[in-house]
């Protein structure tokens, strides 16, 4: 006589079905390896894809830098890098109480509380660790170098 279990359902003991909770968790070795190989070309892929794209995004960023040479374009970097200037020479508490007769003219601009100084202080500390490496690079081409 079946045990009380297996008459109430109707089956066998050996006979998975889908309702059973080992049903298809069984994979053959051969398939398992399958989804290694291509869980690696996944990452092979993805990873050249990431590479291509930072070298495409470094080629357009250089491309002016590579047909022109170190220059600054357009007005908003000037302003940029000479206020990297400014922090660079008189410091960091001085920036923030900086008021530049040189912009908005007439009126002039309170620098230290009408520009966030984000670019300033990357350009700053950039050309400062490169000094202390031994690089020769002036702030004029760390500011064109970075974004």
């Amino acid at each position: 006589m079946a045990s009380k279990s297996t008459a109430a359902t109707g089956r066998g003991a050996t006979a998975p079905t889908a309702t059973d909770a080992t049903a298809g968790t069984r994979t053959s070795p051969a398939k398992k390896e399958l989804a290694r190989a291509f869980s690696r070309l996944r990452l092979l892929l993805l990873s050249f894809s990431f590479m291509y794209c930072l070298n495409k995004a470094y080629r357009i960023r250089m491309f002016s830098v590579q047909l022109y040479g170190y220059i600054i374009h357009e007005f908003d970097p000037w302003f940029n890098y000479r206020a990297a200037e400014y922090m660079s020479a008189h410091g960091w508490s001085a920036f923030f109480s900086w008021f530049d007769y040189m912009s908005w003219y007439p009126l002039g601009r309170p620098v230290g509380t009408t520009t966030y100084p984000g670019l300033q202080l990357t350009a700053v500390a950039i050309h400062r660790a490169l000094a202390a490496a031994g690089v020769p690079m002036s702030l004029n081409n760390v500011c064109v170098l970075i974004p």
